[in-house]
C-alpha cells in the first residue's frame, strides 16, 4: 500500500495476513475493545476479510474492516465495510481517507463490484468521509437489531 504526508510523518496502511500478523498485531489493544490475538488470527485467515491497519511512527493509529460475499440475486462480488476506526488523537488527518482509498484498490483488485456500509445517524463526520471518498447516500434510514444466539 502506499504512504500518505501527515504531520512529516509517514501514514502506511498495510493489510495483515497470516504472515505478518505477528509484527503487525502489535499497538492494536490501543484501537480495538477487548482485543485478542486469537480472534484476529481466526479473523484474517479467512480470505473473505480484509482488515488493514494504519500505522504511524511504527504504531497502529488505525484501521477498517471489510467482508466480501457473493450476491444472492446477480453474479456480483459485493463487500460490506463493518468498521472503521482512527485513535481520537489522529482523526482529521487523513487516515480514514487512506483507509477508505486502500481499501477501495483491494476490493477492485478482487473484483468486488460494490463496497456498503452503515453509520449512525450522528455521525457526521463519518457521513462526510464516506461522502467525500464518492460514496453515495441512500435515502433509506436503517435501524439495528441483535439476535443473541
Amino acid at each position: 500500500m502506499a504512504s500518505v504526508l501527515n504531520s512529516s510523518s509517514m501514514i502506511e496502511v498495510k493489510r495483515i495476513e497470516p504472515e505478518n500478523i505477528q509484527s503487525l498485531s502489535q499497538g492494536l489493544n490501543t484501537l480495538i475493545e477487548s482485543f485478542s490475538l486469537n480472534h484476529l488470527t481466526k479473523l484474517v485467515k479467512d480470505d473473505r476479510s480484509y482488515f488493514l491497519v494504519a500505522i504511524l511512527d511504527k504504531q497502529p493509529v488505525g484501521y477498517i474492516l471489510v467482508y466480501k460475499f457473493p450476491a444472492l440475486n446477480s453474479n456480483k462480488t459485493l463487500a460490506y465495510l463493518y468498521d472503521i476506526e482512527v485513535l481520537e488523537s489522529h482523526r482529521r488527518n487523513g487516515i480514514g481517507r487512506k483507509l477508505i482509498e486502500d481499501i477501495l484498490v483491494v476490493l477492485k483488485n478482487a473484483e468486488v463490484e460494490e463496497l456498503w456500509l452503515g453509520t449512525a445517524t450522528d455521525n457526521l463526520a463519518g457521513q462526510a468521509l464516506f461522502k467525500s471518498t464518492g460514496a453515495e447516500k441512500s435515502n433509506e434510514i436503517f435501524h439495528d437489531y441483535t439476535y443473541t444466539l
